[in-house]
């Protein structure tokens, strides 16, 4: 499993937001493993809410293990 940390500046809401990336070993190529299909990848997008911040779904749920 990869976990990647973007920041980009939203233009909607006019500030830098960070975006967390979890994804799963299937789809990351490693060395002696068949390559991986390159289509679209399912995508489940999990919101924080007003009062939250973007480390609320990894440090609050299982959500890395789900998606190993």
């Amino acid at each position: 499993m990869a976990y990647i940390t973007v920041n980009f500046v939203s233009e909607a809401l006019m500030r830098t937001v960070t975006a967390n990336v979890i994804l799963p070993v299937d789809k990351i190529p490693l060395p002696g493993m068949p390559k991986p299909s390159y289509r679209d990848f399912p995508t489940l997008y999990l919101l924080h809410g007003v009062f939250g911040n973007h480390i609320d779904w990894i440090c609050g749920t299982r959500v890395q293990r789900w998606a190993e």
